[in-house]
């Protein structure tokens, strides 16, 4: 199992934002400056508005960094995030340390990186570090209507390695024309995946992000013997680092089978995805 978080190591302090710009009319990207950027593909941030009226913090995983910057990826999808869509270069806002554990790809020849909706970031992050380690790499996107990140994921690991699923029929078209190097299909991302030789020899790893049913269905499919599984899950949090208890799923113990409740903060968010139960 993973260690907790050490909560003494947690800091929160002010930081600038650099840049808050839409992606679609729903996904934002966000660039702050932060004073150790260092990151695993999985991990975030916690982000306070600094408003009397919204006191707990907005998880948002990294998506990339630099020397003193992080990029945070989020969806609009209540007041809180509708606020932070409207601040601007040059307005403060607190975050945390980077904080939880992230995927481990180290020992992976050949990493398959699935993605849904705002799910995709991390696993962005996971597919440009594999390339860049020279693994294999294969990325698959799932979306409703509007994609992200495919041009910057082509540019990092090879537009013939990037494939993409669009739920929406109607909009496949003109995307086909808006991203002509991608290869982009009706369906979802396990119609993809399905779609995958399935390795002869050794397994590939499969790091994945998104919606829970998507990564139940990725579980069912998978075979255990030709691949390892990594989710990382997503949950609405408290704290972001153990103290609350809100965030927590239901891992079973590999040896035992037994179930436990876990913080998805402070012992995930990314679990061994044979381990993670859904419930639903």
């Amino acid at each position: 199992m993973p260690d907790e978080i050490n909560q003494a190591s947690v800091r929160r302090f002010e930081t600038r934002i650099l840049a808050n710009h839409p992606l679609t009319p729903t996904i934002y990207d966000l660039r702050v400056e932060h004073p150790h950027p260092d990151f695993t593909p999985g991990q975030f941030v916690n982000i306070y508005l600094n408003r009397g009226d919204w006191l707990l913090p907005r998880p948002i995983s990294v998506a990339d960094s630099g020397g003193d910057w992080i990029r945070l990826i989020y969806a609009v999808v209540g007041k809180g995030t509708e606020r932070l869509s409207a601040l601007q270069p040059g307005d403060k806002i607190d975050v945390t340390t980077i904080l939880g554990h992230g995927f481990s790809i180290d020992s992976a020849s050949t990493v398959i990186a699935v993605g849904g909706g705002v799910g995709v970031p991390p696993v962005y992050a996971a597919a440009k570090k594999a390339a860049s380690a020279g693994k294999k790499v294969v990325a698959i996107m799932g979306f409703r209507s509007d994609p992200i990140l495919l041009n910057e994921l082509a540019a990092s690991i090879g537009a013939e390695n990037v494939r993409c699923a669009i739920e929406d029929g109607k909009a496949v078209p003109a995307l086909r024309t808006a991203f002509p190097e991608i290869q982009l299909e009706t369906g979802t991302v396990l119609t993809i995946l399905k779609q995958l030789p399935v390795p002869k020899e050794g397994k590939a790893l499969i790091v994945s992000c998104g919606p829970g049913p998507m990564m139940k269905a990725i579980q069912a499919f998978a075979p255990p013997d030709r691949f390892d599984l990594q989710f990382s899950l997503e949950e609405r949090m408290g704290c972001g680092f153990g103290c609350c208890a809100g965030c927590v799923a239901d891992i079973r113990d590999r040896a035992s089978g037994a179930i436990s409740r876990m913080g998805v903060c402070s012992k995930g968010p990314v679990f061994a995805g044979e381990t993670v139960v859904f419930n639903a």
